[in-house]
């Protein structure tokens, strides 16, 4: 009993280390939280959830005890530490984050996971000290002896009772239960859901999704039955009352910017951070109520650029990404000349994957800059080479511009200085303007811009890199006939926003030497509002062909003047999980209900039927979000191929197929031409492979000799796959040439698994 009581006691006392360093890193590094009430009523819950983990100590030691005695109790103590050491890792991610970790490790690649570690600011030396400290402190309440022991055991017994009492009668606000919550446990959590559904299949009953979706959402002319958002394109067009005509089709410049919340365009804690940004809102179309999709980068792209359902985890993130329109090949086919400019590494998130597969002409990344931009590498070290700032990021692009006036052109960029590591050229010349603003404001304010100063200098770099280039764009001849659409990824989560909904408020500026006259509107709207009026407003004016039907999660951009919201907006979180909704004035989030005010204040509100109807809406979107993204339902091929005006050489539909032998024909010999070429392959296995499979492309002539012959591989443990590759065209005075692809599977392991693929030429 006694040894038992020791292990007890050494267990307690890591757990309230944990609590402390918790605390004080929060402390630290966000000063303006309020965090004891919350810390300490998590330190007295985690008394209660931990409970199981200090049995299974304890089982461990009374087991081997009677045979190893020694050995059980560094076994038991052990176990302790495995946990505590994790725990600390763990909690990193919540101190730079503000998010508990969960299922990021498993939805992202090493490559960005190490690139997420490596742009933080982990004082390993730190945590290595602490952890030598906590396990002292730890063991000398092991060894403790005499009355002391007393007083503590009754102390860790107060505990465990005010945990139990506080999970009874106490509920943290809804700002507060992420301090609450007991981080290592909901990482094992979310780890052990992840990989229990990752094996899920998706519903088969699809008929019953799709109704239920539409029933739920509504507001579009649908098409069939078995694609949840197909839809007839929009005949509304909500843009032309606010633009002349120009002359010929516009450039279109899309500056998605890192981390820009619509408080950075107004007077923020008293300062003025973006006086250009908050200069050109007003001579612009503003939405001030604008929404982005989720509270990572992740989401912007897809939502703005195509408004795509999210997939499991974004919709870049797929595995398998199905067919799917964007403005990138709509606008391709129509002339356009299509560039994305990124200043890290554009494999991030997958939009290098996600704009390949839309054919886009260029994308310009860190690895494509000249010697002449300053490089940004991560803590002095040239080990890491984070990329380059936003100045840089404008300069490189105006350079490539300058050089590519010919046809009409979709810029889009993606800003990166707003983001860890916030290194900026000249900081110390912000660094005084900053100070010139400050003091001139209250103490609070000062405080304020103490704690905040390196986001708050980013966020000024950025604007004056903004007003650079479109100052440097106005000189250029085709500057009358542009439109520049600006919109945030996401507020800065460095900086805490006041509410959960606060989390997704950015705002959509529409600015253009075409316009009419500026105008604000006050109507709720999303990056999901942007591609389809965007299209049929051009189709309109200048006559471009759109595709006829779309599978778009939203058709229209509420053009309202005074605040109301029309219609469902439904998130993904910072946790990947689909838990929040905002429709008409309430917004539920992980199934709390709040009224909205203007101001995007919440009021928390009871009201069951409100929720229930809310719980319905989320469900059905996370039904027909997994129909359309993981099973391949987002749009049928043959509309895919024909409204773009691709030449289809082999198409073959999802078909079933029982792969038991070495030898599986994807394509047969198919007569193609060499010229702008693509083949794709899709696959879902009825359970994960659990051998690689081996693919193999070719080209063969009339004389059935190679002339092209590519392996690839299927990994083992996948559950869908996608090979998407543009064919470099072959040297050869052969008229006839046939393309064909196998799979082989060298153990000759039984799969059940479905296949579709296709060889086209986009033509262009």
């Amino acid at each position: 009993m006694n040894q038992s009581m020791r292990l007890i006691r050494f267990f307690f006392t890591l757990l309230v280390s944990l609590r402390a360093y918790e605390y004080v890193m929060l402390s630290r590094f966000h000063p303006s939280l309020s965090l004891t009430t919350y810390e300490l009523m998590g330190l007295l819950q985690d008394t209660v959830f931990l409970t199981p983990l200090l049995t299974c100590g304890l089982l461990m030691y009374l087991l081997l005890q009677k045979w190893f005695s020694r050995l059980s109790v560094i076994v038991s103590l052990s176990f302790f530490l495995l946990y505590f050491f994790t725990a600390v890792l763990i909690l990193q991610y919540f101190i730079y984050q503000l998010q508990p970790l969960d299922k990021f490790l498993f939805e992202h690649t090493k490559q960005e996971v190490f690139f997420t570690i490596r742009t933080t600011e982990v004082n390993y030396v730190q945590i290595i000290v602490f952890l030598l400290l906590a396990s002292m402190v730890s063991g000398a309440a092991y060894l403790l002896n005499g009355k002391a022991t007393k007083w503590l055991n009754r102390i860790m017994l107060l505990m465990l009772l005010s945990g139990i009492f506080s999970l009874t009668f106490f509920s943290p606000a809804e700002n507060g239960a992420r301090f609450v919550l007991n981080k290592p446990i909901y990482f094992y959590q979310s780890a052990y859901r992840f990989l229990r559904e990752k094996e899920a299949r998706p519903e088969l009953d699809y008929r019953h999704i799709v109704q239920q979706y539409r029933s739920a959402f509504g507001g579009m002319s649908y098409i069939g039955s078995e694609y949840p958002f197909l839809h007839e394109t929009s005949q509304q067009d909500v843009l032309s009352t606010w633009f002349n005509r120009g002359h010929k089709p516009p450039n279109i410049v899309v500056l998605i910017v890192e981390g820009l919340a619509d408080d950075f365009l107004h007077s923020y804690h008293g300062l003025q951070l973006m006086p250009f940004l908050d200069s050109l809102k007003n001579r612009s179309l503003y939405w001030d109520h604008f929404l982005s999709l989720g509270e990572r980068s992740y989401a912007v792209t897809p939502s703005l650029i195509a408004s795509l359902p999210y997939g499991r985890s974004g919709f870049t993130m797929l595995e398998s990404m199905p067919y799917h329109f964007s403005l990138v090949n709509v606008l391709k086919q129509n002339g356009y000349f299509t560039s994305f400019y990124y200043g890290q590494g554009a494999w991030f998130h997958n939009k290098n994957v996600f704009y390949e597969q839309n054919f886009i002409n260029r994308i310009t990344d860190k690895e494509k800059f000249d010697n002449k931009y300053p490089r940004i590498v991560v803590k002095g070290k040239d080990n890491f080479f984070w990329g380059y700032d936003d100045r840089s990021l404008m300069r490189k692009a105006m350079n490539l511009t300058i050089m590519q006036q010919k046809r009409p052109l979709l810029d889009i960029f993606f800003t990166g200085s707003m983001h860890n590591p916030f290194t900026i050229q000249e900081e110390e010349t912000y660094q005084k303007r900053l100070v010139q603003q400050v003091l001139k404001k209250n103490k609070e304010q000062s405080e304020f811009e103490l704690k905040y100063g390196k986001y708050l200098r980013s966020v000024m770099f950025t604007d004056d890199a903004i007003k650079e280039y479109i100052t440097a764009y106005s000189k250029l001849v085709d500057f009358e006939n542009t439109i520049f659409i600006i919109t945030g990824d996401h507020p800065m989560t460095d900086i805490p926003a006041s509410n959960s909904l606060k989390r997704y408020h950015v705002p959509l500026v529409i600015y253009s030497p075409l316009l009419k006259a500026p105008h604000l509107f006050h109507s709720v709207g999303s990056h999901l509002d942007v591609y389809e009026p965007l299209l049929v407003w051009l189709r309109k004016a200048y006559q471009l062909h759109i595709p006829p039907m779309q599978s778009t999660v939203s058709n229209s951009l509420d053009t309202t003047t005074y605040f109301i919201n029309r219609k469902p907006v439904v998130f993904m979180n910072g946790n990947r999980d689909i838990v929040d909704i905002y429709d008409g004035n309430y917004y539920l989030t992980a199934d709390e209900l709040y009224r909205v005010d203007e101001k995007f204040n919440l009021k928390a509100e009871v009201n069951k039927p409100q929720i229930e109807k809310m719980q319905q809406q989320l469900e059905a979107f996370r039904r027909a979000n997994t129909w359309a993204t993981m099973g391949q339902h987002l749009l049928p091929d043959s509309i895919y191929f024909s409204s773009l005006g691709y030449q289809v050489y082999r198409s073959i539909s999802m078909n079933p197929v029982v792969f038991s032998g070495g030898y599986y024909e994807a394509i047969p010999k198919t007569k193609v031409s060499p010229k702008d070429l693509v083949f794709d392959l899709f696959g879902i296995f009825d359970q994960s492979a659990k051998v690689p499979l081996h693919g193999v492309y070719q080209l063969t002539n009339s004389k059935d000799s190679l002339l092209l012959w590519v392996s690839f591989g299927i990994e083992a443990g996948k559950k869908t796959f996608r090979y998407h590759q543009k064919i470099a065209p072959v040297l050869t005075s052969d008229s006839l040439i046939l393309f064909k692809c196998y799979l082989t599977n060298e153990k000759l392991t039984d799969y059940k698994l479905q296949v579709k693929a296709a060889v086209y030429a986009t033509n262009r």
